[in-house]
């Protein structure tokens, strides 16, 4: 039946009306596949990009809680070094050195704290005598040749 896809509308004019063939989309109801598949790519992307915002977002925040924490720990260090230099009071320098000793353990210390940990307690255990002539002496001969 060629009559329901070529319906005639007219237009409100009366006997002036101008036949004219309707769009057949606006009335069969259907969805045509194209708007569908666009739809679904639509709601796939916008799914994807609230994902990828949440995971930068939650690394993010990891990252700034890290840094925090490495940085109380650095404040902590620095008082415990305080204390470990305290070269008048022995009690306070061997809370210090305790103090230090704990703190290396802890894996917000990275491989420059622990070298200052080192330091530090290598200058509280043997004060005035850092080794660093002997050190050096001892590299000295390590790398010379064979020809000197």
């Amino acid at each position: 039946m060629a009559s329901s896809t070529l319906a005639v509308v007219l237009s409100s004019g009366g006997a002036d009306a101008v036949p004219r063939r309707a769009d057949p989309r606006c009335h069969t109801g259907a969805v045509p596949a194209v708007q569908i598949i666009l739809s679904v790519l639509t709601l796939i992307a916008a799914g994807t990009s609230a994902f990828l915002v949440w995971r930068a977002n939650t690394r993010a925040t990891a990252q700034r809680e890290q840094q925090a924490r490495r940085e109380e720990w650095w404040r902590r260090f620095q008082y415990a070094t305080e204390l470990a230099l305290d070269l008048d009071n022995p009690h306070r320098s061997n809370v210090g050195v305790q103090l230090v000793r704990a703190m290396i353990t802890s894996s917000l210390a990275g491989r420059d704290e622990l070298l200052a940990a080192d330091t530090v307690l290598d200058e509280v255990l043997a004060p005035g005598d850092t080794g660093s002539n002997e050190a050096e002496d001892h590299d000295g001969d390590h790398h010379s040749t064979e020809g000197d």
